[in-house]
């Protein structure tokens, strides 16, 4: 028995990227993203209550690649015991020991070639409670926790996925959230990579890009005087590779802007900047003007706006 939402997958398509990763048998080296690198997201809300399972699909061709199963069971009054699994289809891991491991906390997680994946079934969560008969709770599963009073507290992280494609390995992730109350376990979203030993990151649902912003974001000027603002250019998901820089101003009120430089590097991890400067002539009219930064590489376009008032 299950309930869902509907899956409603996401594709972006972002064109060529770059990543520093561990590569299986490479070692350290900087990874280029090819043309079609590409995140699949699917959303869902799926509840698997006790004694049931569910077949994730998660790159959606129609064939289980992850089966979650629970079962509860009580066998005396004030006393139930209950478990929760994950079992890998042949040729898949999940990412652990096992136990498989949670990641909490922290969507920047990565999952990939560095990481250690296992087949077979693993624990997600595993408790026996007998505080009704005077005994305890206890629990093993990173899913779950001992609390206060020695109640045992569901919990909610990512698990990361690796599965082979055509015989390729590609790596995923899905979110869950066990709950001791029912129902049992909650899928709430699942994603994977589809380029084969690329990594992805706990709670990425994009291919890796880069944002752009100004500082300051507006200024105001009399005619005929310039300003300058910064632009900060920061990788997501470490993007990594070169990002042509340009600009435009309205057409027909005597206003002028450039970039400097043209182009920055991003190397992953760090911020890069530039100089935005914007000119206006002693014909520029009064008013508020929206100039506009660019930051682009291949089919991928990020932008920011900075706001002119010439007094």
């Amino acid at each position: 028995m299950k309930t869902s939402s509907g899956p409603e997958s996401v594709r972006q398509r972002l064109g060529r990227f770059a990543i520093s990763a561990i590569v299986a048998g490479v070692g350290l080296s900087a990874l280029a993203w090819p043309a079609e690198a590409e995140v699949v997201y699917t959303k869902v809300n799926v509840q698997i209550p006790a004694n049931s399972s569910f077949n994730l699909d998660l790159n959606n061709d129609g064939v289980a690649d992850f089966t979650i199963s629970t079962s509860y069971r009580s066998d005396h009054p004030g006393m139930f015991s209950e478990s929760d699994v994950e079992t890998p289809a042949s040729g898949n891991g999940a990412d652990g020991s096992p136990p498989a491991r949670l990641i909490q906390g922290d969507e920047g997680a990565q999952i990939g070639p560095s990481q250690t994946f296992y087949g077979g079934t693993g624990t997600v969560a595993s408790l026996v409670d007998q505080r009704a008969n005077g005994g305890q709770c206890v629990a093993s599963g990173n899913w779950i926790r001992k609390g206060c009073c020695n109640n045992c507290v569901g919990r909610s992280g990512y698990l990361g996925l690796m599965l082979q494609i055509n015989g390729e390995t590609h790596y995923g992730w899905a979110l869950l959230s066990v709950n001791l109350a029912g129902p049992v376990v909650t899928l709430n979203g699942y994603a994977y990579e589809t380029t084969a030993n690329m990594p992805i990151y706990a709670g990425q649902t994009t291919e890796a890009h880069f944002k752009i912003t100004t500082s300051p974001a507006s200024a105001s000027v009399s005619p005929g005087q310039p300003t300058t603002s910064t632009l900060t250019l920061t990788p997501v998901y470490e993007f990594s590779d070169t990002v042509m820089l340009s600009c435009r101003v309205p057409s027909g009120k005597g206003l002028s802007c450039e970039v400097s430089p043209s182009s920055v590097i991003l190397n992953g991890t760090s911020s890069a900047t530039a100089t935005f400067s914007i000119n206006t002539s002693s014909s520029t009219p009064a008013g508020t003007y929206k100039i506009n930064a660019t930051g682009t590489y291949g089919t991928l376009s990020n932008g920011a706006t900075f706001t002119l008032t010439v007094n």
